[in-house]
């Protein structure tokens, strides 16, 4: 009976002690937080950036999700988007607080607007009938009497940068500001560079330097693209600005193209910004790099009152940087998902020059120079290429260098930032633009959160030969070889149970 006694009791101390840790447990939860992430980069996982940026919070930040009730079962990645917000709240130990509302009744299309959160229809089809709805998935970050809305929050891809960057410019109340001088007078931000100009602005505060004007300040990185008719006065406040740690993309041409003018081609050999760049060891040759590596040229088309491009053919003059060929020592190129330069020119580097310079871009090594009797015709393309009698050689595209405590970055393009990009498909270049303002304004840190998602998927990044190639194997291997084999291995276990049998 003793014996009997003492197991119930230790199976009463044993059940208790398990209720106690589940307990335990069970209240430790609230407070840590973790998931196992075995994506190859740690997509879902937030990085050491993200959990410093809770030691520059004061007082608690507020993140209000407003998210349509059960709408991860129409769009999965609403459950990252939360689970990544639960990160937030987890990691910052208090300083982040995290609120979800369901918007719902007759009243919530109003909130939702008042709260700047933007509204997304959707088709649902259920038991054979097609509904359509109006969902709900943003975010307000609430720092004190200031708030950062992100109207429409989707997918979790870029959310965490999103979510940083907001957080510390709310609580620095300030914003980057990137200026941008164009060197060419009849370019125009708003009409030739709109692309651009409404991607950055979801990250950057925008302003317009006049040529001309008395001087460049109040902002964290300059780009100046083109230089046709910057003046003396203008190079001379491009210096000034550098000299005193100021950040600049050079987006400079060694050749104009003349879109108005049927793509005539005008080398800028004394071009005052050119001659300047010289300084630090850049120049920039007056010749266009042509490479098998390239985008097609198409143009736009108006059938029926509807807009179908047509492509012309292959245009090496349009140079498809390849991802064996960037950098990926530099934050800059290191997450490398595409860049296309149109009409760009060659860089040579003088190597006495002690700038901590790096070539970002190079060209394929099958690539060769025009620089005299410029042909740029889409249509006659077929008549200089793929190089023949030509010197074939790798060129210099994008360097990146430092000036005492100022960082440049030179490309010898200035279309590649263009409008231009919707007729070569390049809309990566965004991307690379972006990336180099984050290296330029000194924000290599968040520059590592936005890129992580990247990924250089293309198979465009082929020339026209081995692309068919590509394609051509890819079809004989899914609709013949997997079928074959798949059939040879039914036939060889059918032949063995026949012998069991």
């Amino acid at each position: 009976m003793d014996v009997r006694a003492d197991m119930r009791k230790r199976e009463r101390l044993i059940a208790l002690t398990g209720t106690i840790l589940i307990i335990l447990f069970l209240s430790l939860t609230e407070k840590y937080f973790y998931r196992f992430d075995i994506t190859e980069n740690k997509l879902f996982t937030l990085t050491p950036v993200s959990r410093s940026i809770f030691r520059e919070i004061p007082q608690p930040v507020i993140i209000h999700y407003y998210v349509s009730d059960n709408l991860e079962q129409i769009m999965p990645d609403i459950r990252d988007i939360k689970n990544m917000l639960q990160e937030f709240k987890v990691f910052s130990h208090g300083k982040i607080q995290l609120v979800i509302t369901h918007p719902e009744g007759k009243d919530a299309d109003k909130e939702m607007e008042k709260a700047g959160i933007m509204p997304l229809t959707v088709k649902v089809v259920k038991n054979n009938e097609e509904t359509t709805l109006r969902v709900y998935s943003g975010i307000k970050i609430q720092f004190l009497d200031r708030t950062k809305v992100l109207p429409g929050v989707f997918t979790s891809d870029n959310l965490e940068y999103q979510i940083v960057s907001n957080i510390r410019e709310i609580i620095q109340n300030r914003r980057r500001v990137v200026g941008f001088l164009l060197g060419n007078a009849d370019k125009k931000l708003d009409s030739d560079y709109s692309l651009m100009r409404d991607n950055l602005s979801n990250d950057f505060d925008l302003k317009i330097i006049d040529r001309g004007s008395t001087e460049i300040s109040a902002i964290n990185v300059l780009v100046v693209i083109g230089s046709r008719d910057l003046s003396k006065a203008d190079i001379d406040r491009i210096d000034h600005f550098i000299d005193k740690g100021g950040n600049v993309l050079f987006a400079v041409d060694g050749v104009y193209v003349d879109l108005e003018k049927n793509l005539k081609a005008v080398p800028l050999e004394n071009d005052l910004l050119i001659q300047y760049l010289r300084k630090y060891g850049v120049r920039i040759a007056a010749g266009i790099v042509l490479d098998p590596f390239s985008k097609k040229f198409r143009i736009p088309k108006e059938i029926y009152g509807n807009i179908a491009w047509q492509t012309v053919g292959a245009y090496p003059e349009w140079v498809s940087v390849q991802k064996s060929s960037v950098s990926e020592e530099s934050p800059v190129t290191a997450n490398f998902t595409g860049l296309d330069l149109l009409w760009t020119s060659p860089l040579i580097m003088d190597k006495r020059k002690d700038n901590d310079s790096m070539i970002l871009a190079k060209s394929s090594t099958l690539a060769w120079e025009m620089n005299t009797d410029f042909r740029t015709s889409p249509y006659s393309a077929g008549e200089y290429g793929p190089g023949t009698g030509k010197q074939h050689g790798q060129f210099n595209l994008a360097v990146s260098l430092s000036h005492n405590k100022a960082r440049l970055i030179v490309v010898g393009d200035s279309d590649f930032l263009s409008n231009l990009i919707q007729y070569s498909e390049s809309y990566y270049n965004l991307g690379f633009i972006h990336n180099c303002i984050d290296w330029l304004s000194q924000n290599d840190d968040f520059m590592r959160i936005r890129t992580r998602h990247d990924r250089d998927v293309y198979l465009d990044a082929y020339p026209d030969n081995r692309r068919a190639w590509v394609y051509f194997a890819s079809k004989v291997i899914n609709v013949f070889v997997l079928p074959l084999l798949i059939l040879v291995v039914a036939f060889i276990q059918f032949r063995k149970e026949s012998r069991k049998k």
